[in-house]
């Protein structure tokens, strides 16, 4: 593995700002390979070289991708102590870019573990600050969580909104796999509020970009659209796969 080699180089050369770097790029290699525990080793490490460059740009990183990491894991609880620790860190260094990611990291991570009154408030504030930096990509991830809050408080018509709002920015940002989301998190709402027609012509949608894309998520909205789920009652998924309201990955 390439970082491994940068790693290693770094070390030998005693630098410690180059080692902060590349234990953080090797975890998020480790992170997509499946090795958990490996990543965690690094991000400790990169953690505690940042912690001694006193540089809090890389510490909040660092905490942002161990957030997605437990978010992953399904350490929901880990995954919002992180993501607070990076908006804090962040918001001290005037980086308003990542502190709108994070907000609707802390948002996300808020609803996963039912507090959706929380969840609101934080995806709220992602929403106008994404738009304040011109974040459009993320402002759409923001609206996505944000519905997902709505739905959960039962104001389905905000929820919709919300949901329209997002598929309006992943589609300007041509993100299909989060129009997909977007568009099955649609098609729960309608389907919540009784308008099964929608919530039909959404999903179809939703499956449609997924299959041309041979995404495994493609199998979650098929069983949407059997006959015998069709009156049910859905409430938004968290997520097809590992995408949509998930925390992010910090500099991918």
């Amino acid at each position: 593995m390439t970082q491994r080699t940068a790693l290693a180089v770094a070390t030998r050369l005693g630098d410690t700002a180059a080692q902060a770097i590349c234990s953080r790029l090797l975890a998020m290699a480790c992170t997509n390979l499946g090795d958990h525990d490996q990543a965690l080793g690094h991000y400790a490490s990169s953690l505690t070289l940042y912690q001694r460059l006193g540089n809090r740009l890389g510490q909040a990183k660092v905490h942002q991708n161990l957030g997605a990491l437990a978010n992953r894991q399904g350490r929901y609880t880990d995954a919002l102590e992180h993501a607070e620790q990076a908006l804090r860190l962040y918001q001290a260094t005037g980086d308003k870019a990542n502190e709108a990611e994070v907000l609707n990291s802390v948002g996300w991570c808020h609803g996963l573990l039912g507090d959706y009154q929380q969840a609101r408030a934080f995806c709220r504030q992602a929403v106008t600050l994404c738009a304040e930096v011109g974040h459009r990509w993320q402002e759409g991830n923001a609206w996505d969580s944000l519905g997902y809050a709505e739905h959960h408080l039962g104001n389905l018509a905000e929820a919709a909104a919300c949901y329209q709002r997002a598929l309006g920015l992943f589609r300007e940002s041509g993100s299909r796999l989060d129009e997909a989301e977007a568009l099955t998190h649609l098609g729960d709402t309608h389907q919540a509020a009784g308008e099964l027609a929608q919530a039909q012509q959404a999903w179809q949608q939703a499956l449609a970009i997924l299959e041309d894309l041979q995404h495994p998520g493609a199998d979650q909205v098929r069983a949407r659209l059997r006959p015998e789920a069709a009156t049910g009652r859905t409430r938004p998924a968290d997520g097809i796969g590992e995408t949509g309201g998930s925390p992010p990955e910090a500099g991918r």
